[in-house]
């Protein structure tokens, strides 16, 4: 695999070459990312208005607050798919934030 590291951008290297193998949709990835933001602040207005913070509350929170970090790295990938640590970090987030999500 071909990194940052090794000089790689778009223009040097092929897209398969990089961590994910493949260039992230960028739309589909601010589409999400919208969305988590959008459950982020309904918790939020639930919870601070309500003024109950509730295991769901948190759970569901933290979830979506993970989500949407991981397709942040996911658009950051899209312009630079050579990162390492931006395809470590949506990787993970995105694959364990649902089990905040599932406890909820």
């Amino acid at each position: 695999m071909a990194s940052a590291a090794d000089g790689c951008t778009l223009d040097t290297c092929s897209v398969s070459d990089s961590f994910w193998g493949y260039r992230p949709n960028l739309g589909i990835d601010i589409f999400f990312a919208i969305v988590y933001a959008a459950v982020i602040v309904h918790c939020l207005f639930l919870a601070i208005s309500r003024r109950v913070w509730l295991g769901y509350t948190i759970s569901v929170l933290l979830g979506a607050l993970l989500e949407l970090i991981g397709f942040i790295f996911r658009i950051y990938g899209y312009f630079d798919p050579f990162v390492r640590i931006a395809w470590i970090i949506q990787y993970s987030l995105i694959t364990f934030a649902p089990v905040f999500t599932s406890a909820a």
